[in-house]
């Protein structure tokens, strides 16, 4: 049996749209989420490709994707792909049956590090120093 579900986990780069369904009342709302897809070049250096997802609401959930997503904020996205032939393109989307706030350890990590970046920038009365100091941060981001 065939099986289309997908779960992401990513960053809101946009605001929800709140739209009607074509020849319908039906509530309809659409988003970006960006999701970051890590891997090591040759080499061993570690890259983030960024990918930009649209996400879809329908009906209730689109009503409360537009009181709850907010742009900037991670979430997790519970749904299945979508896909429409338009002339030589085909286009992939996600239609949501779940969003809701991504509190994993990758943001409490992202938080932490803006945090520590911030209290370097505070101290210090050198920029240059202050920049230096963040460098050394990301070090062991790039040797992982």
């Amino acid at each position: 049996m065939d099986q289309n579900k997908v779960t992401l986990s990513g960053v809101a780069v946009s605001q929800p749209i709140l739209t009607k369904l074509p020849d319908s009342e039906t509530a309809f709302t659409w988003f970006l989420l960006e999701v970051q897809e890590r891997y090591k070049k040759k080499g061993g250096v570690v890259v983030f490709r960024p990918s930009r997802i649209r996400i879809e609401t329908t009906g209730k959930s689109a009503e409360a994707t537009i009181r709850k997503v907010r742009e900037g904020e991670r979430y997790s996205v519970d749904g299945y792909i979508k896909a429409d032939d338009l002339e030589d393109l085909t286009v992939f989307r996600v239609r949501a049956f779940a969003i809701v706030p991504d509190e994993s350890t990758d943001n409490f990590s992202y938080l932490n590090g803006i945090r520590k970046a911030l209290s370097i920038m505070r101290k210090s009365r050198d920029l240059k120093a202050a920049i230096e100091q963040m460098e050394a941060l990301l070090i062991p981001l790039t040797e992982a």
